[in-house]
């Protein structure tokens, strides 16, 4: 069941809003690009699942937000949740339902995202790979790589609205300083570079306290005189001699194609590339499609703790039961019964169609705890009549009968209570399902199926147990070893 199961990280959750991306091609115009995020409010606004669209033009989400003509974003504000318990006016639905949206958009990317569930998981929920250029070359030779990466990748059904934050096409001025006739002219370089910074960009100078609060002053040129590149004729500065000479006459300028942003990752060159699964697809589904599309990739650091955090947990269970029964031996029982707990869990998230994620690996956590005090309880009783003097099969049996009704009344009233984790909706209602389904299932199984299965373990260890101990107590060298003592 554990390999039938996906994996997965987070479930996707409904936050309430969800984000459009717009992309155009590098150097459209902002009245182009205000037309498609006009188009994009309209079709939002038209949906019965939304209540407000802000759109806002020039910034680019998946390019870290960077400032770009050709880029915009929307967020859509979605009614409240308790005016959309219809799966189809869902946020995730309404992902899907946006997809018309970018079919019919030619001019360029109309992409609907949803969040990720816990923020600073990157800028979108599904998935984030980064590609690595760890040899030499230069850019173009990343975008290429990354191209053929995405154009892979696109053709397998599992994946969708992949987007990577490299371009290489985008409309730059490049300013070719003459460095010779600079030194001639008697201009320094930091005189060359920091005018163009104030005047173009934007150059910081100071803070200064008014009214309470620190001002930050930064130098600017108004945009006026900003608009194009012949406007460096305007600027000059002063050289060795105290007369100003004009920036165009120690540099030239010339229009090229570029990168957008080029970041790093661990030291290397790398493009971001942003993705989700399908729906019906976990993460932990498409994360192995990538591993299959891609020919190196980076191992999964974090992998799947669940065992090692599993594995804790019955540590720290059995030496607890070993020190309260002074005995090896009978905290296995006891431990015995979380199998049955798990395959529970499993069951429960498989009938429902959930994966393995983080919340269900908590709530196996819990259940490590909760089946052993149902055993605890047997098995204490079994102890307590076998040292009364009753047989093996006997002590087990009676314990069964007598633990029966404290087991199932307690096991019930917890089941009952953690309910409405598993039926919960509203904000957070994909994580609570995953965590609530997952114990609802554990302890039902823990519940009917250790009242048959824990009083076998303890026979089978009891038995064991005691056999041992007689071999031990019949064996020569432990008579000698006894002898040595009484002496």
């Amino acid at each position: 069941l554990s390999n039938i199961v996906p994996a997965g990280f987070l479930p996707d959750e409904d936050q309430g809003y969800v984000m459009g991306i717009v992309l155009l091609p590098d150097g459209a115009s902002m009245d182009k690009t205000q037309e498609v995020i006009e188009r994009g409010e309209k079709f939002f606004n038209d949906h019965p699942a939304v209540q407000h669209v802000v759109g806002l033009i020039g910034y680019d989400v998946l390019g870290g937000g960077a400032a770009s003509t050709n880029a915009g974003v929307l967020f859509v504000q979605l009614k409240p949740f308790h005016e959309r318990t219809d799966p189809a006016l869902s946020a995730q639905a309404l992902i899907a339902d946006s997809q018309q949206l970018t079919r019919e958009t030619s001019e360029g990317l109309v992409l609907a995202l949803n969040p990720p569930p816990i923020q600073g998981l990157g800028q979108r929920a599904g998935f984030t790979i980064e590609i690595q250029q760890r040899g030499g070359g230069n850019v173009s030779e990343l975008a290429d790589a990354t191209n053929k990466f995405l154009a892979a990748a696109n053709q397998h059904p599992d994946l969708a609205g992949l987007n990577a934050t490299l371009r290489i096409t985008l409309p730059q001025v490049f300013v070719d300083l003459n460095r010779e006739k600079t030194r001639m002219m008697g201009v320094q370089l930091g005189d060359v570079f920091e005018p163009m910074q104030a005047y173009f960009g934007a150059l910081y100078v100071n803070d200064f306290n008014r009214f309470g609060r620190i001002w930050r002053v930064q130098l600017q040129a108004e945009s006026d005189v900003r608009n194009s590149p012949a406007d460096i004729e305007r600027i000059y500065v002063r050289n060795s001699s105290g007369e100003m000479v004009p920036l165009s006459a120690i540099m030239d300028m010339k229009f090229r194609a570029g990168p957008n942003l080029v970041s790093r990752y661990n030291g290397y060159p790398a493009v971001e590339v942003t993705g989700a699964p399908v729906v019906g697809i976990s993460s932990g589904e498409a994360m192995t499609t990538i591993r299959e599309l891609a020919a190196s990739y980076q191992e999964i650091k974090a992998g799947n703790q669940a065992p090692m955090v599993l594995a804790f947990g019955l540590l720290v269970v059995f030496l607890v039961l070993a020190a309260q029964y002074e005995r090896w031996s009978l905290p296995i029982a006891v431990l015995l019964a979380v199998p049955l707990a798990v395959l529970g869990a499993l069951i429960a998230v498989y009938l429902r169609n959930y994966t393995q994620d983080i919340y269900f690996q908590i709530g196996l956590l819990t259940l490590v705890g909760l089946s052993a005090k149902n055993a605890i309880l047997i098995v204490e009783f079994c102890v307590a009549l076998r040292k009364e003097g009753m047989g093996i099969v006997d002590s087990a049996v009676e314990a069964a009968k007598l633990r029966f009704r404290p087991i199932v009344m307690t096991s019930l009233a917890f089941i009952l209570g953690v309910v409405p984790l598993a039926i919960a909706s509203g904000a957070g209602a994909a994580g609570r399902r995953s965590l609530g389904t997952g114990v609802v299932g554990g302890m039902l199984s823990a519940t009917f199926l250790a009242i048959f299965f824990i009083p076998l373990f303890y026979v089978l260890i009891q038995y064991s147990a005691e056999f041992f101990t007689r071999k031990r107590a019949t064996d020569p060298d432990a008579e000698l070893e006894l002898d040595a003592k009484e002496l």
